[in-house]
């Protein structure tokens, strides 16, 4: 009797999760059909109404290059306008006229002549001019009309080399950079470069024989000069022909070795021959 009530309490005990057999690897877990189909899909929250869309990239797009173009010419052009108002104030009544015409000149520059062929060269040129009278101006210096035009002319000359550059060193896009380039070919600028390189050189020496230079310098000047000035010029030319430079002028007159040793005797010369008068 008792193992007989022994042997139903066994049959009728149910095993310890401990006591299972492991699940065979690679086998699922049976699911009870009917309670499949009688379950609820889960509920969607207030105000979702579906599968949301990838997040748009539209606001993290790149500001493009001509809004960020115009947003820098604006810029720069109200920082001019308060840069020569606040110089106006305090200018002298004589150097009022230079300033202004500087701004105006930047003005139509930026506006609209910088894509007009030869005008944007002249008005660039004209920039610097006006800057110099300014100065001359503001502290009531003489200034010769020789020295005047062979800085024109020089200034002439970088902008036309710049020119250059661009027209060899980009060809076909350079319109695309300057849409001035399209009436410019490399042959016409070469012709304009050494005419202005000539009428420079011309009108800096007649600048060198005044009396203001004469009575400073001794009348050796031209003589002394006429040298290193010819060197200055026939490097230029060919660093923007032959070398295919001059898209910076600035960088390039003092970066060039040959041109920063010529303007050091130069001047060396000069030094002596101030003194020796």
């Amino acid at each position: 009797m008792t193992a007989s009530v022994t042997d139903r309490t066994g049959s009728n005990a149910k095993p310890s999760t401990s006591s299972r057999a492991p699940r065979p690897p690679g086998t699922t877990k049976k699911t009870n059909p009917a309670a499949a189909a009688n379950a609820k899909p889960p509920t969607a929250a207030a105000g979702d109404t579906g599968p949301k869309a990838p997040a748009s990239t539209a606001t993290c797009r790149p500001v493009t290059a001509h809004a960020s173009t115009s947003q820098a010419g604006a810029l720069a052009l109200l920082s001019l306008v308060i840069a020569v108002g606040v110089t106006l104030l305090d200018a002298p009544a004589q150097a009022i006229w230079p300033i202004a015409g500087y701004l105006i000149v930047n003005i139509a520059y930026s506006a609209w002549l910088k894509h007009v062929p030869l005008i944007d060269v002249f008005l660039v040129a004209s920039g610097f001019v006006l800057r110099l009278l300014a100065g001359v101006l503001a502290i009531s210096a003489s200034l010769s009309g020789w020295l005047v035009l062979s800085i024109f002319c020089i200034c002439l000359l970088f902008g036309i080399g710049k020119r250059r550059h661009e027209l060899v060193v980009l060809g076909s896009s350079s319109q695309q950079h300057r849409p001035s380039l399209a009436a410019y070919s490399v042959q016409l600028l070469d012709y304009l470069a050494l005419l202005s390189a000539g009428i420079g050189l011309m009108s800096f020496m007649s600048y060198l024989t005044t009396a203001t230079v004469v009575d400073t310098f001794g009348r050796l000047t031209l003589t002394l000069s006429a040298p290193f000035m010819l060197f200055a010029t026939f490097r230029y030319l060919q660093l923007i022909v032959v070398h295919r430079t001059g898209g910076n002028p600035a960088r390039l007159l003092v970066r060039d070795r040959l041109l920063v040793v010529n303007c050091a005797i130069w001047s060396a010369g000069l030094l002596v021959a101030y003194l020796a008068a």
